[in-house]
């Protein structure tokens, strides 16, 4: 009875005499992704980043040049790459090529070390980024910074999953690792330093980052974006083929004026009443702060602008006051406009310099 109670298996995970790999018991099942995932610290890391930037990029943190940075530069130049490499390599480099088997991709997986993943990582990352480009440009999309970074990290995460499915299907002493061990005793040796206090200074050192990140995402994730809420307002123009463009304004007005339209762009996160006041001053400029010395109306228009929509006004400008270097200014308003607008009360403002001949 007690030879029969042995051939069990105990909480060390034997069975028979044989040691239990645990990931051939969960291999095919959703435990056998998690314990692969467990094993992969790197595919875990970039997980963790991904989560990080998200939460950053679209709070008010994304707002601040030292967080677009510490996030934005891994992002462009380092992360997607890496994604792309660990899905192509999945193995060690300490696998015996001669015993090397398909894949169910239905080819034979090569492994490369760490410094060489580092490289190509970098080098990947940047050959993808006019990839990306011209993705986005055939998609229709407009070229902005949360369209560029929803496309890395929907790429990241796509070549992460493709990662994980590839290691899961070779045994835990098959699949790449981050050699700590190997750091770790190249560290000691150079220094000379004790191995046991090494490791457990890397490992205080360890608990103190994850914990800083831990707290950086939840403040990133709490935190109320409220800097994201605008209003733009564009002066536009027609060209050669009769499309309107922020550009290719007249130099002068003469004879029956000229052709303007004004686009207000709504992103307040709500259904906005503005009013337009389109006005052509003569300015003193030698003074500290431009003065207006005259001015002449040359257009007024009220529009409501569904959140994230636009409205586009077009209207002719005939003015009767000459001069030159006078400034044709608009003035946006939420709500209704003051008798005499000026650029401190107004939302937003924009404006172009014209002559207007006698």
């Amino acid at each position: 009875m007690g030879a029969q109670e042995g051939m069990g298996t105990n909480e060390r995970g034997w069975r028979g005499g044989t040691v239990i790999d645990p990931s051939n018991e969960r291999k095919g099942s959703p435990l056998g992704w998690l314990y692969s995932l467990s094993t992969s610290a790197d595919i875990l890391a970039v997980l963790v980043f991904i989560c990080s930037t998200i939460c950053v990029f679209f709070t008010s943190l994304g707002q601040l040049t030292p967080v677009r940075v510490l996030f934005g530069v891994p992002l462009l130049f380092f992360i997607p790459g890496y994604a792309l490499v660990s899905a192509l390599f999945p193995r060690s480099v300490t696998y015996s090529a001669g015993n090397a088997e398909e894949d169910i991709f239905g080819s034979l997986s090569v492994s490369i070390g760490w410094r060489k993943r580092v490289s190509l990582s970098f080098g990947s990352s940047v050959i993808l980024q006019p990839l990306f480009a011209i993705v986005i440009a055939i998609s229709g999309f407009r070229y902005t910074a949360p369209t560029v970074t929803s496309v890395f990290i929907s790429f990241t995460l796509l070549f992460t999953a493709v990662a994980v499915a590839r290691r899961n299907q070779f045994p835990p002493n098959q699949r790449f690792q981050i050699p700590y061990n190997q750091w770790r005793m190249e560290i000691t040796n150079s220094l000379g330093l004790d191995a046991s206090k090494t490791s457990t200074a890397l490992s205080a050192a360890l608990v103190v980052v994850i914990i800083a990140s831990l707290v950086g995402v939840g403040y990133a994730a709490t935190v109320p974006n409220t800097d994201e809420r605008y209003t733009s307002v564009t002066l536009l123009a027609e060209n050669d083929n009769g499309e309107l463009i922020a550009g290719n304004y007249p130099d002068s007005l003469v004879g029956a004026g000229a052709e303007f339209s004004t686009r207000i762009e709504n992103n307040e996160g709500e259904r906005v009443s503005y009013t337009v006041v389109g006005e052509l001053q003569r300015v003193d400029s030698s003074a500290p702060s431009p003065r207006v010395l005259e001015r002449e109306t040359v257009m007024t228009t009220s529009m409501t602008v569904e959140a994230g929509a636009s409205e586009t006004y077009s209207h002719s400008v005939l003015p009767t006051m000459s001069g030159e270097n006078l400034r044709l200014i608009y003035y946006v308003y939420i709500g209704e406009a003051p008798s005499e607008p000026n650029t401190e009360s107004a939302h937003r403002h924009v404006h172009i310099w014209v002559d207007v001949p006698v």
